[in-house]
């Protein structure tokens, strides 16, 4: 198995802050998108730069999209949008100018 690409992150990260309640942490919203995507502890262990890389590219792509917020330095939180709608990967990969 690879690390995920920045595009299938998305949804999983939204899922992340939504079982959280709304808010968390880097390191938070990490261990439970390892989890929903069930990634093997050998790819984590192997791909934690590029994994938590692309995770932070996801993350500003759903900012810029309006889904998340990042209040302060270390935490990320669901805005309205981001609780109530569906995530659609491809309108935002579009919209950040990724395809």
């Amino acid at each position: 198995m690879t690390v995920p690409n920045r595009r299938d992150l998305l949804i999983p990260i939204v899922n992340a802050l939504r079982e959280l309640g709304g808010n968390g942490s880097p390191r938070e919203i990490l261990q439970i998108v390892v989890r929903l995507m069930k990634l093997p502890d050998e790819v984590v262990q192997m791909s934690a730069k590029p994994l938590n890389t692309r995770l932070s590219f996801a993350q500003s792509y759903l900012k810029k999209c309006g889904y998340v917020t990042n209040p302060k330095h270390g935490l990320w939180s669901l805005t309205t949008k981001g609780m109530e709608s569906e995530i659609d990967p491809g309108e935002i990969m579009e919209a950040v100018g990724q395809r």
